[in-house]
C-alpha cells in the first residue's frame, strides 16, 4: 500500500532517473516536455525547478520555470523556487526571485484571488528576509485585493491569514481592523477569537 505511486510520481521519478543516469538538463527538459498532459508536465516542471533551486542552481530552476505556460502554477512555482533558496541561505537569489514571483501574480486576471493570496506568502517571507517595508507593502496589497466584493471564502481566508501575520508582526490593532472585514462569519469569529486571546504565534 505505501509503494503506490501516482503517474505524477512516477513521471517525476523517471526525470530523476535521467539525471542520474547522466543525462544532460536539456536531456530532462526535453522528456518533461514530451509529456502528454500539461498537468503532470507542469507538476515534473515544478519538482524539477524546486530540486534544481535546492542544489543552488538557479539558472536551471529558473529555466524550468518558464516552461510552465500556466499563469497560477508559474507563480506558484517561481514561489517555491524562492523558498527554496532561502532554506539554503542564497537570500539575495531567494529576494529576486520573490520580486518575479509578484510580477507573475500581476499577470493574474485582476479578480483573481489567487493574487492575494501569493502576495500574502510573498509577504511573509520578505519580513523573514528583514525586507520589512517591502513586506508591509506587500500585504496591504493583498489585504485591499482580498476585501474586495463579492469576497469568495477563499478571499476570506487570506484575509484571515492577513490578520494573522499582522498580528505576529506585532501589530495587532491593523490585524483586528482586517479581521473585521473578513466576509465568512465562521472565520472572522475564529480570527478575532485568536487575537483577542492573543493566541496568534509567528
Amino acid at each position: 500500500m505505501g509503494d503506490y505511486q501516482t503517474k505524477y510520481d512516477l513521471f517525476y521519478k523517471e526525470a530523476i532517473n535521467l539525471l542520474d543516469k547522466g543525462g544532460s538538463v536539456a536531456n530532462v527538459y526535453e522528456y518533461i516536455d514530451s509529456l502528454q498532459e500539461e498537468d503532470y508536465r507542469d507538476h515534473v516542471l515544478m519538482k524539477m525547478a524546486k530540486l534544481f533551486a535546492s542544489q543552488g542552481r538557479l539558472e536551471d530552476a529558473l529555466h524550468f520555470c518558464s516552461a510552465i505556460h500556466e499563469q497560477l502554477e508559474h507563480a506558484d512555482t517561481l514561489f517555491e523556487v524562492g523558498r527554496e533558496l532561502r532554506k539554503n541561505n542564497s537570500l539575495d537569489s531567494a529576494k529576486d526571485v520573490f520580486r518575479l514571483t509578484v510580477e507573475a501574480a500581476e499577470r493574474l486576471k485582476p479578480s483573481a484571488w489567487e493574487m492575494a493570496a501569493i502576495f500574502l506568502q510573498v509577504s511573509d517571507e520578505l519580513w523573514n528576509l528583514n525586507e520589512k517595508q517591502r513586506a508591509m507593502e506587500l500585504l496591504r496589497r493583498a489585504i485591499e485585493l482580498a476585501k474586495q466584493p463579492p469576497q469568495p471564502f477563499e478571499a476570506s481566508k487570506t484575509l484571515a491569514g492577513c490578520a494573522r501575520v499582522l498580528a505576529r508582526w506585532k501589530n495587532t490593532p491593523e490585524a483586528m481592523e482586517v479581521a473585521q472585514a473578513i466576509a465568512s462569519p465562521e472565520q472572522r469569529r475564529t480570527v478575532l477569537d485568536e487575537l483577542q486571546k492573543g493566541s496568534v504565534r509567528g
